[in-house]
């Protein structure tokens, strides 16, 4: 019925694909200007919506770097709705991009910079906050709606792509690497959603010059400053608040913002977040320095968390499941904190070549006490790393090559000690400092108007013995002008691993990365993937595609296989694995109505000695997607669902209650012993899930402004009231208990733009 609402639903507007001249290629990113004002870019598949316009003549102009730019004059009448597609000429010579506020150069980007169609790349491009009024615009609820990517319960804080766990991926900022970029309990990403221009998910077979992430990299890109005039935007929620402002200054731009919570997450009464609660700040200089630009980053964030040691029966319907601790326990306690400060230079210095130079610094460090069954335990972990890059690509003829080098030296520790302080005598300790070097090569050619071809080579060594190669090969065919057909190989390694115990229901809530470098007893893990995709537009708008994979990893710490609790207290074991799938999507647009969808089947499973367990993270099945009705550029409609079974999860012992975060009311509460049975590891499989999000956002502007006003946005959260669990407690009668699940809720964000 949504479908044939979407397919009969007719209103003024235009919509189309953008494609290269030469090879048919969708283009990405392009510019799209109304009568001289920009009202949207092309998305990842070149294409292009605009609704509700005005009857009468109209002129278009498409603008992308590298093409040349395009005029078109369409006189629309009342009720009309035009199909209009694009085909961009070739430059005959790459210019270096440039734009002509204050003579700035952006950053090259990478989803558009690549030669052939990338498997598992998933892009949201400009606009991507408003376009979300039923999830929020939060950059990990966005990310988990991408294909192949996957939560436990509505948890958002360790997001699984692909069948990996969340330590196991990578997240880059203007270039400059994070460390633990989320707050707990899921709460939000610790990243400013609205200094975020660009989001590119790479879960396939990436570019060589990515590494050090088993499962996926996730690269951000910060808003440019559009105007001589400052910006600034603020936001207030019932669990946050945030801001940002962006100013010029001289030929280049400032960015500051900062968010903190001001209601705890997990209750500690006073509401203000004195005992439980997060914040993060991050600022982003940019100016143009010779031929290029240079973008500093530096970024900070701080959680910190309690929780009483004893659980007293916070869910009726499980029965009193107060467990108090042996003598001696401690109240539970948990901080952690990260950093990053790094610079990015770029540019062109002669026509048909980019150069580009990194250097970062980036650390993260928690500290943990908890009660156990065997008494109270006490973890203090982190990790300080230095890295330099640089990469130089060179057009070649119909092609071309990109070579580069990297060097890094993470110093990481992870001491589990007495409670009491760090002075205390220690059970485990395990540290690590090595120094990494690659060197990385790549090939791309598109000679023919059909075929795609990249050939990616990196080299990998710890300078003490250890030498790996990862080799990346991907080919696109384009049977016909709809239809492309992608599949490769690619092989990444990772030197920093994490020993929190992800199959913990703990470690859902709290979720620090707890890092270990490669050393004498910590391999180096290496994952190979196979990609198959198939991508087919249907016409009016539509694509249906299809992506498959399949993921093998070895050398894999696995802190479940050894420890109970949700951090490692005796040296871990390491093992293999293997994550298949495959993902149906669905995306169509006709005039002011869109619609996304998508289907998948998933498993993942996790090698031993002398056993195995399916991965928490994987779904067996699942089906998400959105509707989202603009009926103007201000305002936005939406009803998103996700529906799901079968999750893999570790019954706890009894003591532990856990009701996760609830943006209705900004409050969570946990308490008691985060402890899993003795037994076989995820030997239960939590109910089928559905969940139905609805939400409507609109910009009420100021005068004839289109971009600056006062925001609301209205959410209908799990609309039927349907716990999704994340956990489950085996209680001593033999029963079963459900934990987390957010309930039914309404929440009201205010926004102020200028």
């Amino acid at each position: 019925m949504l479908y044939a609402l979407w397919l009969t639903y007719l209103m003024a507007g235009i919509h189309g694909t953008v494609r290269s001249s030469d090879r048919g290629l969708p283009v990405r990113g392009a510019m799209v200007q109304l009568d001289g004002v920009q009202v949207g870019v092309t998305d990842s598949l070149g294409r292009y919506r605009l609704g509700n316009l005005t009857a009468g003549g109209h002129e278009f102009r498409f603008v992308s770097a590298g093409f040349e730019s395009q005029r078109v004059g369409v006189t629309l009448v009342d009720g009309s709705d035009l199909a209009l597609d694009i085909s961009l000429t070739v430059h005959p010579v790459l210019l270096p991009p440039i734009e002509t506020v204050a003579q700035r150069v952006p950053l090259p980007d990478s989803a558009t910079s690549a030669s052939v169609i990338e498997p598992g790349l998933s892009h949201f491009g400009a606009g991507w906050q408003g376009d979300r009024p039923a999830a929020a615009n939060d950059l990990n609820t966005l990310l988990a709606s991408a294909a192949g990517v996957t939560t436990r319960g509505d948890n958002t804080g360790t997001l699984s792509i692909r069948g990996g766990r969340g330590s196991e991926n990578r997240t880059l900022l203007d270039g400059i690497p994070l460390s633990s970029a989320s707050h707990f309990a899921g709460a939000s990403s610790a990243i400013n959603p609205d200094a975020i221009a660009r989001v590119d998910l790479h879960s396939g077979i990436a570019s060589a010059r990515f590494d050090g992430a088993l499962a996926g990299v996730v690269e951000l890109r910060s808003a440019d400053l559009k105007s001589a005039s400052p910006h600034f935007s603020a936001n207030a929620s019932v669990s946050d608040i945030r801001s940002l402002i962006q100013v010029r200054v001289g030929q280049g731009s400032v960015m500051l913002g900062g968010r903190t919570s001001f209601r705890n997450l997990l209750t500690d009464g006073s509401g203000l977040g004195t005992t439980n609660g997060y914040q993060d700040a991050l600022a982003i200089g940019r100016l143009p320095l010779g031929p290029g630009a240079l973008r500093v980053v530096a970024f900070e964030s701080g959680n910190r968390m309690h929780w009483e040691s004893s659980a007293d029966g916070l869910d009726a319907a499980g029965g009193d499941a107060s467990q108090p601790l042996p003598t001696g326990a401690l109240a539970n306690a948990a901080s952690w904190r990260s950093g990053a400060l790094g610079a990015t230079w770029s540019g062109s210095p002669h026509i048909g070549e980019e150069w580009r130079f990194t250097g970062w610094w980036n650390g993260s460090s928690a500290a943990i006490q908890t009660g156990s069954l065997d008494g109270p335990i006490a973890l203090s972990s982190g990790i300080s790393e230095l890295g330099l890059s640089t990469d130089y690509r060179r057009q070649l003829g119909l092609g071309s090559l990109l070579v580069g080098a990297e060097i890094t030296q993470p110093k990481s520790w992870y001491r589990q000690h007495a409670a009491g302080g760090e002075d205390q005598p220690a059970g485990f300790v395990i540290t690590g400092r090595p120094l990494l070097g690659s060197l990385f090569g790549e090939w791309s050619w598109h000679a023919l108007p059909a075929l795609d071809l990249r050939l990616g080579l990196r080299g990998n060594s710890d300078f003490s013995g250890h030498t790996s190669l990862a080799p990346r090969a991907v080919i696109a065919v384009r049977p016909d002008a709809r239809t492309t057909i992608s599949a490769g190989f690619g092989r990444t390694h990772q030197a920093v691993q994490s020993l929190l115990n992800e199959e913990n229901l703990a470690s859902t809530v709290v979720s620090p990365n707890l890092p270990a470098a490669t050393a004498a007893n910590v391999p180096i893990a290496r994952a190979d993937q196979y990609a198959l995709t198939l991508s087919r537009e249907l016409g009016h708008g539509t694509t249906l595609s299809a992506d498959g994979y399949l993921r093998r990893w070895y050398g894999v710490v696995t802190p479940a296989a050894a420890s109970s609790g949700f951090f490692s207290d005796t040296p871990p074991a390491f093992g293999e694995g293997e994550a298949r799938g495959v993902n149906l999507s669905l995306e169509a647009a006709r005039g002011p109505l869109a619609l996304r969808a998508t289907v998948g089947l998933a498993s993942a499973t996790q090698q031993i000695a002398g056993g195995s367990y399916q991965i928490g993270s994987a779904r067996p099945w699942l089906f998400s997607g959105a509707a989202t009705w603009h009926p103007d550029h201000r305002t936005a409609v939406q009803l998103a669902w996700s529906s799901g079974g079968g999750q893999p999860v570790t019954p706890m012992l009894p003591g532990l209650e856990w009701r996760p975060f609830s943006s209705a009311t900004g409050v969570g509460e946990m308490e008691g012993v985060a402890s899993t049975v003795a037994g076989p590891v995820n030997g239960l499989r939590l109910p089928t899930r559905l969940r139905l999000d609805a939400g409507i956002r609109h910009l009420w502007s100021f005068g004839a402004t289109a971009s600056r006003g006062i925001t609301t946005s209205l959410r209908l959260e799990n609309l039927l009231n349907r716990s999704d669990p994340a956990g489950v407690v085996a209680l001593a009668n033999g029963g079963l208990q459900l934990l987390g699940g957010t309930p039914r809720g309404v929440v009201l964000e205010l926004g102020w733009i200028h």
